[in-house]
């Protein structure tokens, strides 16, 4: 009886052992060789999916740049205006940019810089990041209006410093650049990132508008103020 009991506890863990084997799936080379695959097709997509998504993120970084360099150089033009501006109403002429004298008279017709050390016109170089780099070049100066005594149009085009320092032909465009999506510097490489004109004058406001319709009324027709000469 007693071996009997005995042979009756130590069928049980075989018993057990051979269950759980049948329960436990087995590998085979099959089952391995699917799995290699897939890691490899996960390594494809994912590859597949940078290569289509990294010049988008390219571009877009690219043209928060351009943005941004339009905003700052909107307002180093428009401060250039304004600086100049004062001393023409206070009448305290004391740094005024180079006055040329154009075909026309008008401050378009004013060439763009060939380089940093181009004298045609004032150039200013300018740096917004405060690291000791220049980041701009703002291009200046003032186109007197013939039969208008006193009075002056003033251009304003703020470059890319880059594209000014590294400019090896001849003078660089004038036209305004367009920024939009790119992924490169695009035109403002060499085109003005921001372009503006603008009238000053010294005469009083009468006299300045007296003088004003002689100089666009050619034919003598437009109706003046009773003050007007």
């Amino acid at each position: 009886m007693q071996y009997a009991h005995h042979k009756h506890h130590s069928l049980v863990p075989f018993t057990l052992l051979r269950l759980a084997r049948l329960v436990t799936p087995k590998s085979t080379s099959h089952d391995a060789g699917l799995t290699l695959v897939e890691c490899v097709m996960a390594i494809v997509v994912v590859g597949l999916m940078g290569t289509a998504i990294a010049p988008m993120m390219v571009a877009s970084v690219a043209t928060r740049v351009q943005s941004q360099k339009a905003e700052q150089a909107l307002e180093l033009a428009q401060g250039e205006i304004d600086r100049v501006r004062i001393q023409f109403e206070q009448n305290n002429l004391v740094e005024l940019p180079i006055t040329l004298t154009v075909t026309g008279n008008r401050a378009p017709n004013v060439s763009g810089p060939s380089s940093l050390a181009d004298t045609s016109t004032t150039l200013r170089e300018v740096d917004v990041n405060n690291d000791t780099e220049p980041d701009f070049v703002i291009q200046s100066y003032l186109v007197e209006k013939t039969g208008i005594d006193d009075t002056y149009e003033m251009g304003v085009r703020v470059y890319d410093y880059n594209a000014v320092a590294n400019n090896a032909g001849g003078a660089l465009a004038v036209d305004e650049a367009r920024l939009g999506f790119t992924d490169s510097q695009g035109e403002r490489s060499e085109k003005p990132i921001s372009v503006l004109y603008t009238n000053l004058g010294l005469t009083e406001e009468a006299e300045s508008l007296c003088n004003w319709i002689d100089y666009t009324d050619s034919a003598g027709t437009a109706t003046k103020p009773a003050t007007c000469n």
